[in-house]
């Protein structure tokens, strides 16, 4: 067994989940992190996923201040230890030394018995970044030596890595096990089909049954924003055997997350990844009465507006994925 399998086995067990989910930070009226909402959510995702991040792109972790980001780390911690699903730590911040620190703190989290399993790490920010200037940075983490995942998001970092520079990333760092690819365009997987015993999780949305290896796709699994909505679908596309029932699902899916999608980037100042999956999250939670309720609230502390809200219902309503009873309940 390689080194890099070694490190995947130890760090995730014999099988690496295959369905992950980069959870949303929940938030009171106001902008205060609501504990109780975050717990209630992550212990009814641990039916469906194998893994959460925590914080993500989609929990806000660009913006999280230090204080903020342990706070739900914490609680991650908390919900994965009685539930025996695993956690990566994200460690997205566009400030170099900001980074580092985050990493060597996290990196104190993590012991063999320890609900924290490894980090996740983007390229440093900037259209401007040269894949030497990406290796470079990339490498100065890798080096601490923790279970690592390097993560492709070229909407924020505006740049992306290229395969050839992954690939030395790759024979360098065999702590370098796990690779997302949020780009949509899927060139590392592609160009780079032999991923040196690293797992390759896909983060684009759409294509769900048809991109996992198992059915002669790219990926070995998925780390997905919308799991935070729709993790029983997206378990029933995975373990699916009937492909016409896989992308029947996978199409009513994609068009609620195309609405929601367009409705967020419409928020002034939002992140898009984090509104769009509270929008449709607030019907999973409350069903038919979540009308009845305020809109759930973003990281500015302002709920999310009545428009957008009956867009994204009757979305859900078309696509007959609108419950009755809030499905955490």
């Amino acid at each position: 067994m390689s080194t890099r399998r070694q490190i995947l086995a130890d760090a995730f067990g014999p099988e690496f989940p295959v369905l992950w989910c980069p959870v949303v930070t929940q938030y009171k009226p106001g902008g205060t992190i609501d504990p109780d909402a975050m717990r209630r959510h992550m212990t009814y995702l641990s039916r469906f996923v194998g893994g959460f991040l925590v914080p993500g792109s989609t929990g806000d972790g660009w913006s999280l201040t230090d204080k903020e980001s342990n706070t739900v780390l914490d609680l991650a911690e908390d919900v994965v230890s009685t539930t025996g699903t695993r956690l990566l730590a994200g460690v997205l911040s566009t400030d170099p030394v900001t980074r580092l620190a985050r990493v060597r703190s996290f990196s104190s989290r993590l012991a063999p018995d320890a609900p924290l399993r490894g980090i996740v790490v983007c390229a440093p920010a900037g259209k401007d970044r040269t894949q030497t200037e990406i290796e470079a940075d990339l490498s100065a983490i890798l080096r601490i030596g923790v279970p690592t995942a390097v993560y492709q998001l070229p909407q924020l970092t505006a740049n992306e890595i290229e395969p050839k520079t992954f690939m030395v990333l790759l024979e360098r760092h065999e702590n370098l096990c796990v690779f997302k690819d949020s780009s949509g365009a899927d060139r590392i997987a592609r160009e780079l089909p032999d991923s040196r015993g690293a797992v390759y999780l896909r983060g684009a949305e759409g294509a769900y049954f048809e991109s996992l290896r198992r059915n002669g796709g790219l990926y070995d699994g998925f780390l997905l924003s919308t799991a935070n909505c729709f993790a029983e679908q997206l378990s029933s596309i995975i373990t699916a055997s009937d492909e016409k029932a896989a992308a029947e699902l996978s199409a009513r899916v994609s068009s609620v997350v195309e609405t929601a999608f367009r409705c967020a980037s419409t928020i002034v100042g939002g992140n898009a990844f984090a509104d769009a999956n509270k929008a449709i999250l607030h019907f999973m939670m409350h069903g038919v009465e979540a009308s009845l309720r305020n809109g759930p609230i973003l990281r500015t502390g302002r709920p999310i507006s009545s428009d957008i809200l009956s867009e994204v219902k009757d979305s859900l309503n078309c696509n007959g994925l609108l419950p009755k009873n809030g499905l955490f309940s």
